[in-house]
């Protein structure tokens, strides 16, 4: 919409205002085409607003006809369509948040991280926790246990790894040279890395296990 306004308005508005409006619309819109449809994503369109506002009064400001009007119009339905879906962003993820920390005894996803990571999290000391590392492991455990990750690369191990094997070569050398107490690895069978998986099965020992979760403490030497 912005983009059509700055073409079709692109006399009166000016070349340099054109311009500007196109390029941060195409800029905002780059993360919600090319991202998931996470809905936080639109917060990137808010500085469109004053934008919106700016040429709303421009127009209202000059000769009003009935294209001026119907284009305010449909400019006034994103606007109104984004306020609308806060308030329904708000509840949900109100209890979405209170559902996570008070989890019911099914099998849903937000219940599995909550009884894993209270469940593992029980059996590291609170001197060690700031030696654990978690691998392919959700961010929402971590969160769950109140660890703080023990080094950069700390979730979606696997996909970073495929798609940049170096970082999957920094991940087996932190586990070679700094040998965090404590590892937490999700779904273990598909861990591809032979390398991290040889430095788990030669230096670790599995001490606990909760769903597809395993916690491994560092054997003592």
């Amino acid at each position: 919409m912005m983009i059509f306004i700055s073409s079709f308005f692109a006399k009166r508005l000016g070349p340099k205002v054109a311009s500007f409006i196109t390029t941060i619309s195409i800029f905002a819109l780059i993360p919600i085409l090319l991202g998931f449809s996470y809905t936080h994503y639109y917060t990137t369109l808010i500085p469109l607003i004053p934008i919106y506002c700016a040429v709303f009064f421009y127009i209202a400001s000059n000769k009003i006809n009935i294209l001026a009007v119907i284009l305010c119009v449909i400019m006034a339905f994103p606007l109104a369509n984004y306020f609308v879906q806060s308030e329904s962003n708000i509840v949900h993820y109100s209890k979405k948040l209170y559902s996570q920390n008070h989890p019911a005894k099914t099998s849903d996803v937000y219940s599995d991280i909550y009884y894993s990571a209270k469940q593992l999290s029980s059996r590291i000391p609170d001197e060690d926790k700031d030696s654990v590392y978690c691998y392919d492991i959700s961010a929402t455990w971590l969160l769950q246990a109140d660890i703080m990750p023990c080094f950069k690369i700390f979730i979606l191990q696997e996909w970073w790894s495929e798609m940049y094997p170096e970082f999957g070569r920094q991940i087996n050398q932190m586990m070679l040279e700094k040998q965090p107490k404590w590892v937490v690895i999700h779904n273990i069978d598909i861990v591809n890395s032979k390398q991290f998986m040889n430095i788990i099965n030669n230096n670790y020992e599995l001490v606990d296990e909760y769903s597809y979760d395993r916690l491994y403490k560092l054997k003592t030497q």
